[in-house]
């Protein structure tokens, strides 16, 4: 089942899961400002599992705050590395309900 596979994966130190970056550019100069950062699962089982069904999982099964704790960390990261090139990079992060319902979120979001 997805779900032990989702588990597993989280578990062990989010195996499976990537995160792309789709770049924002402003539409009239085309200037690059930023990036959304874009979570991505594939397992040998399932293959590309799509964020509109692993979401879901990770909401119903409460794991969704560990991974977007993940995809938080790595994201910022990231945009630290870029904005020694570019610094007013922005990163976006789409969010959970279930993230800003996390008494901890201010701990980690700050």
């Amino acid at each position: 089942m997805v779900e032990e596979i989702l588990k597993k994966s989280i578990n062990q130190g989010f195996t499976g899961f990537q995160l792309y970056f789709q770049p924002q550019f402003w539409t009239y100069t085309e200037e690059l400002y930023g990036a959304e950062a874009l979570a991505r699962f594939f397992c040998k089982e399932y293959g590309n599992v799509p964020p509109d069904v692993f979401i879901p999982i990770l909401e119903q099964e409460g794991l969704i705050i560990p991974f977007g704790r993940w995809i938080f960390r790595e994201a910022v990261m990231q945009a630290k590395k870029w904005r020694r090139k570019h610094p007013k990079f922005k990163m976006s992060i789409n969010m959970s309900p279930h993230q800003f319902a996390d008494p901890g979120f201010l701990d980690y979001a700050g």
